[in-house]
């Protein structure tokens, strides 16, 4: 890929914006005409030989995994810690104690809009500690 970008560019020495459409186009018509996927092919003759490692790059060999992102509003119990310093740090900072009223803010767009970047950036950090990532196979 990087020779056919040598050999495109080196056609000129300067291009203008209305040229780069063509240039892009000539790019990936040179590119899948050379690149005739023989990479899987090949994995697939290895894995048929019980290499299987380098299939596993490739669909459906792959861990396709669903990815389901729920958001727990949790509250240790007296009996147990509190929730980690840094996390209670965000929460005093952004005048938020509990669990509920992140979440709410968070379904807020005015609120979530309001924020600097910085800000954004600390109030995702706080609302992440009270999400769980479940995995689920796909079938």
């Amino acid at each position: 890929m990087q020779q056919i970008t040598d050999e495109l560019l080196e056609k000129q020495t300067c291009w203008s914006e209305s040229q780069l459409v063509g240039l892009v186009h000539d790019y990936y018509r040179k590119m899948f005409k050379e690149n005739t996927y023989e990479s899987v092919l090949s994995a697939i003759r290895d894995a048929a030989e019980g290499r299987w490692l380098d299939l596993s790059c490739y669909q459906p060999f792959n861990k396709d995994y669903l990815k389901l992102p729920l958001f727990i509003p949790w509250t240790p119990p007296e009996n147990l810690a509190s929730v980690p310093d840094d996390v209670a740090f965000l929460q005093d900072k952004l005048h938020l104690s509990k669990p509920r009223d992140i979440y709410e803010r968070y379904s807020d767009k005015s609120f979530m809009s309001s924020l600097s970047f910085t800000e954004r950036k600390a109030f995702m950090i706080l609302f992440h500690y009270y999400v769980l990532i479940f995995l689920l196979k796909r079938r």
